[in-house]
This record gives C-alpha cells, structure tokens and sequence, in this order.
C-alpha cells in the first residue's frame, strides 16, 4: 500500500475513533455510569492527538504535491461540498475548538494552567464531541449520494478493483 494510502486508512480509523468515542461520551452523559470524567478527557486527548499525526501527515503529503482526496472523479464532489454552508464557518468552528482546546488540555496536563480541574477539561472534550457529531450527522445528510458513492468506491478499492 502506497503512504497516500495508509494516510488516508489512519483518516478513516481516526474517523472511526470520533464516532465510537462519542457514543461512548453520549452513553456516559445520558445515564448514571460512574466513572470519573476525566477518563473521557484523556480518550478525547489520545484521539486528538493521533489527529495532529494524521493531521500533519496528510499536510506533509500535500505540500509534497500529491493529491490524497483530489483525484479527478472527486473534483466536482469536492468543489461542492466546499461551497456548501455547513462546510465553511461551522466547520473552521469546529477545528478551531478542536485546536484551541486541545492546547488548553495540553497545558493543563503540563501544570500551566491554574484553577482548571479535570471535569471541565472532560466537559469540554464533551461539548465539543457533540457538536462535531452533530455537525456530522447534518454534514452526511447533506451528502448521503456522495458519502455512498464513496463508501463504494471504498470497498471496491479494498477488494482491489
């Protein structure tokens, strides 16, 4: 398998990753289990940072000039979803949170913050995972002919055809 793609598989397992460690977020705010929220804070700060690998990976490979998503038949795929709305600001919204609180949390594992405790960092991985899986789910809905079209094109690329 070429570096493009074992990046984009690393993209696809981390997507995977948000999805299952939401639900498990999701489970854990909406019944009495007892367990410590920082537990969901550290999960949330592994698969930020396998992100920023991802995330870093996927930029080198851009600068590099190679395209990993923009091959032809995704152009059109591409240049629509840019346009849309729930792509643009809601989106950057996203990241942004995603970056501004994972450094929080960085610093507050490092001791450089004062007067944050582990429930806030915890609460906050949570609001953010919920508003990334709603932005998700709006963003599939959207895109559900697209999404199938690539979901078979992955499976056909998988069995090798």
């Amino acid at each position: 398998m070429s570096l493009e793609g074992v990046i984009r598989q690393a993209y696809r397992g981390y997507g995977a990753a948000v999805i299952v460690w939401a639900g498990w977020s999701a489970v854990w705010l909406g019944t009495d289990l007892r367990m410590d929220p920082s537990v969901l804070g550290y999960g949330w700060l592994a698969i930020a940072a396998f992100g920023a690998v991802v995330g870093v990976s996927m930029a080198s490979v851009h600068l590099r000039g190679d395209g990993l998503f923009r091959t032809e038949p995704n152009r059109r795929r591409l240049a629509r979803f840019d346009e849309h709305r729930l792509s643009g600001a809601p989106l950057y919204a996203y990241v942004a949170a995603l970056v501004g609180w994972a450094v929080l949390t960085g610093a507050w594992t490092a001791g450089l913050v004062a007067g944050i405790d582990a429930a806030l960092v915890g609460y906050g991985w949570i609001a953010i995972a919920l508003y990334g899986v709603g932005l998700t789910i709006a963003l599939a809905v959207t895109h559900k002919r697209d999404l199938a079209d690539a979901v078979d094109a992955t499976v056909l690329w998988a069995r090798g055809a």
